[in-house]
């Protein structure tokens, strides 16, 4: 009899066992006992060198880890560039330009990774902590920048847009108003038939704090820093020491929904 007690209660343990690992690794319950395996997010990232959009897409395992992928779409924006106003800022047309930027930089990225919860908190307020870090493939894009130069002759005032070369270098730098022959930024639609592509690696590591107020609802803000690596330098300024990588901190807000 008591061979069989022993048989009985070991199965019970066992079963007990095997459904709460189960229930560890697929289900995560938040806020009135609710069951959510997957999240979505949207959300705006500002980088101390540009800003960017990204989707995001997690799968709950249990309720201290994630698995998730996102795809990014960065914007590069040197925070040392600065803008140059010409004679001719009173025409409508004439617009400041970037001294010294021979490129716009673009990249797209996917990732893939991990988010650990620090830190819960209960059903109805508090903050939830979770530490974030990712890696993944990403794919930048040289876009050549434009100015726009005046020359006048003998049917008025003639107009060129030009992409940097070494025979302008000395016209793209030339940043005294009254000498130089920029009539402002050149038109956004030139360049893309000159578009190169420079594939690299990103890492990246944050902080995410989760407010929402309904446990079917993201709403946080993440702070971190990324590196971005490339096979070679990302030129985009004539007077900048352009380097291989690009190291950002960044600070990024997020809302989405779980199910």
């Amino acid at each position: 009899m008591r061979k069989y007690l022993y048989i009985l209660l070991f199965c019970i343990c066992s079963v007990s066992g095997f459904a709460q690992k189960k229930n560890n690794k697929t289900f995560n319950a938040e806020g009135d006992n609710a069951i959510y395996t997957k999240e979505w997010g949207l959300g705006l990232r500002f980088h101390t060198n540009g800003y960017s959009a990204f989707f995001e897409h997690v799968w709950i395992r249990d309720i201290k880890r994630r698995k998730l992928i996102q795809a990014n779409f960065f914007i590069y924006s040197d925070f040392r560039e600065r803008k140059i106003e010409t004679i001719y800022n009173t025409d409508p047309k004439s617009f400041k330009y970037y001294y010294g930027k021979v490129n716009n930089f673009y990249a797209l990225t996917l990732l893939y990774g991990n988010r650990r919860v620090i830190a819960n908190k209960s059903e109805t307020s508090g903050v939830k902590l979770s530490l974030s870090y990712m890696g993944g493939i990403s794919l930048g894009f040289l876009k050549p920048y434009y100015l726009r130069f005046v020359e006048q002759d003998a049917f008025g005032f003639q107009f060129t847009d030009e992409g940097y070369t070494e025979e302008n270098r000395e016209a793209f730098l030339n940043d005294n108003p009254t000498t130089s022959k920029v009539f402002g930024a050149g038109s956004f639609g030139k360049g893309f038939n000159k578009i190169q592509f420079l594939p690299g690696l990103q890492a990246k590591v944050g902080l995410n704090f989760d407010f929402a107020r309904k446990s079917n609802l993201v709403t946080s803000l993440e702070v971190g820093t990324q590196i971005d690596v490339f096979y070679k330098k990302v030129k985009t300024y004539i007077t900048r020491n352009n380097k291989p990588y690009i190291l950002n901190i960044y600070l990024s807000m997020q809302i989405g929904k779980r199910n």
